[in-house]
């Protein structure tokens, strides 16, 4: 192995290695550890997962009762996974903090798992662009899929 694929590797695995640490916080403090390692503010954040501030406050002021997720679907969590640009580890724990989970059963989040696996770097106006590609000629009901705060609706559900 070559100096400088050492290097690059002990770097990927720093990183690797930081991410993980940061799960075994709470969700609020998950996800502040990771705005903090990507240098962003709130408004970077909200604007990079098509998030409005009041959802973002929403996710801030989380706890963990269950009353609190009312507010926070699977769409908007998911939202900030592909936003943040986040791997699939981070992205699960950071759903597992919040009781959600991609199920490998279901295609809508097979189709997030997709969006987070190996469209890194892609918007969510693109990634919903896809979605309604994906899943409007089915009938699905389009808000309980878009992800961001566009997905969002009063009284969505888990």
């Amino acid at each position: 192995m070559e100096n400088w694929e050492k290097v690059h590797l002990c770097e990927e695995m720093q990183d690797y290695l930081s991410e993980i640490q940061i799960t075994t916080k709470s969700f609020q403090d998950m996800l502040f550890s990771l705005m903090q390692q990507k240098g962003w503010s709130e408004k970077e954040i909200c604007e990079a997962c098509l998030l409005d501030r009041p959802r973002f406050t929403a996710i801030k002021h989380l706890n963990d009762d269950a009353a609190s997720t009312h507010n926070v679907t699977l769409q908007v969590l998911v939202a900030l996974c592909i936003g943040m640009q986040l791997n699939i580890t981070v992205s699960e724990q950071l759903l597992a903090l919040r009781g959600y989970a991609l199920s490998k059963r279901n295609p809508v989040h097979n189709a997030y798992r997709y969006l987070i696996e190996r469209c890194s770097g892609i918007s969510i106006d693109d990634a919903n662009e896809l979605l309604t590609e994906l899943f409007a000629e089915e009938g699905r009901t389009l808000d309980r899929i878009l992800l961001g705060s566009r997905g969002y609706r009063q009284g969505s559900e888990k």
